[in-house]
């Protein structure tokens, strides 16, 4: 289920580290053009102010950029999963289909009445074996989201993800902020710090989110909508951070194990929050607004 209780975690310690909060959006709309070749798929904000461009390469891998304002945020980064058979290890786009829509809702805070206008770019990809699952990319006016979606395979065999190959190449920046981990478990309870992230590689993991400044933007890197999926944190990677997902302490070195009765496997959203300045973070509802709504409770109990 919806865990409210690390959402809500996270957007406070946005406010504890130093102010920066939660923004992004994208899209833009490309054909697809010969799969032997290298491949672009764009996708722009409403505003246009976001750009993502996810490029399908030679070699079979998938990778991700995102822009605002015309400049770089992250560079090339990769995409993909990690399972127990080598599904999905190498990967090509059949088919691209973008679409809009409006997220409307009410939320107790700052914005009690939210309409979160989207573009979306859907990518059905698969691997040589014929293995298919689609990767969904959302760019609204105050971040960028991307998940995966695996469906039900043909013999309903059950699926074992042991990690992602999701990164985020962080591009130039004037500083990080994190809340270092030692390791699994955790309690998402800590102190931020500034942190070189071109000196973090292989040191400890990284709670989310993952705040940073440039020189013309802030952002942050974040999750949302964890159902039937494992939480994860960031680790050092040679150019930025990459997705390290908390293993079953009932499994060997697999992190989710999924039998599909309940449909397809859905990833959480990997957040990419932007904003102008730190305090245009923190006024995002992008967490709540891609996060499932809650169930049908009675709350009178609360006073």
């Amino acid at each position: 289920m919806f865990s409210v209780s690390r959402y809500a975690r996270q957007r406070f310690r946005l406010f504890q580290a130093t102010g920066f909060g939660l923004a992004a959006s994208l899209l833009s709309c490309v054909s697809l053009p010969a799969l032997a070749a290298r491949t672009d798929f764009q996708l722009t904000s409403p505003d246009r102010q976001i750009s993502v461009k996810v490029t399908d390469e030679r070699l079979g891998e998938l990778t991700y950029r995102v822009g605002f304002h015309g400049s770089a945020l992250l560079g090339a980064s990769d995409l993909g999963l990690i399972t127990s058979d080598d599904r999905f290890a190498h990967l090509r786009v059949l088919r691209s289909k973008l679409s809009k829509g409006v997220d409307r809702y009410t939320l107790n805070g700052p914005a009690s009445r939210v309409e979160a206008a989207y573009n979306e770019m859907t990518l059905e990809v698969a691997d040589p074996d014929h293995h298919e699952m689609t990767i969904v990319f959302r760019a609204y006016n105050d971040g960028v989201a991307f998940r995966y979606v695996v469906p039900p395979p043909s013999d309903r065999k059950a699926i074992a993800i042991r990690g992602e190959r999701t990164s985020f190449h962080i591009s130039d920046t004037e500083g990080c902020f994190a809340s270092p981990m030692e390791g699994f478990p955790g309690s998402h309870e800590g102190t931020f710090s500034p942190i070189n992230v071109a000196n973090w590689n292989g040191q400890n993991f990284i709670d989310a989110p993952l705040m940073c400044k440039t020189a013309t933007a802030a952002f942050a890197l974040a999750e949302s909508d964890v159902v039937n999926y494992a939480g994860s944190y960031f680790k050092g990677t040679i150019d930025g951070v990459g997705i390290n997902l908390s293993p079953r302490p009932d499994e060997n070195g697999d992190a989710v194990a999924y039998d599909f009765k309940d449909g397809p496997l859905r990833s959480p959203w990997r957040v990419v929050m932007i904003g102008e300045t730190p305090g245009k973070l923190i006024e995002s509802t992008l967490i709540y607004t891609l996060a499932t709504p809650a169930a049908s409770v009675n709350w009178d109990w609360v006073r």
